[in-house]
């Protein structure tokens, strides 16, 4: 649910962005080619969704495409989570959705370009258990945003990567899925579109 006008704005900022300088490079991910070099990590495919499982109770494990990107780029995933994060990763930096802080209900962003470089961003980050979700990630030129189920949750323009990219750009790197201590993360579709 949008709330403000500045919201309201924000997102069709982006819409247009998206539908006017697309490069037209849409990819569908193929779930069985993304690279897995982890062993703790069980993978599993069902009915064309990913089903990842770290068997271990500490640390994340990932899974990468093979296919790499080029910012800007917008990122839309169907997925659910048994209990813990939904962690999104590119270049990385991550976006960690229901960060497993206790509370579970805080999102938490590292930053592409320097890695020691995190924010959180309170109350925006809870996902319901065993619920699939529309995420909606969008990682621009001079702004980030991110969208859960069609709502608002994050829009930044002032991440340090922002700055970095104006005079150092990133290359082309590779999108990556997580789970982490003992949690089942489903994956029903990822698209990644570069504008």
């Amino acid at each position: 649910m949008i709330k403000t006008t500045e919201e309201a704005n924000i997102i069709e900022k982006v819409k247009q962005l998206s539908d006017e300088l697309s490069h037209g490079k849409s990819v569908d991910i193929d779930f069985t080619t993304m690279d897995n070099k982890n062993t703790n990590i069980q993978i599993s495919y069902e009915n064309g969704a990913i089903i990842l499982f770290n068997k271990e109770k500490y640390g994340t494990e990932s899974v990468y495409t093979k296919e790499r990107f080029s910012l800007p780029l917008k990122v839309e995933a169907r997925a659910m989570t048994s209990d813990g994060n939904i962690v999104l990763s590119y270049n990385g930096g991550f976006i960690i959705l229901s960060w497993d802080d206790g509370k579970k209900k805080h999102l938490f962003v590292r930053d592409f370009v320097d890695h020691n470089k995190f924010e959180t961003y309170r109350n925006k980050g809870e996902v319901p258990k065993n619920t699939m979700i529309d995420i909606e990630w969008f990682i621009g030129k001079d702004i980030m945003t991110l969208k859960v189920d069609g709502e608002l949750r994050v829009s930044d323009n002032k991440l340090p990567y922002i700055e970095a990219i104006k005079t150092t750009s990133l290359p082309p790197a590779p999108l990556g899925i997580q789970t982490s201590r003992g949690t089942t993360v489903t994956v029903e579709s990822l698209r990644v579109t570069e504008i």
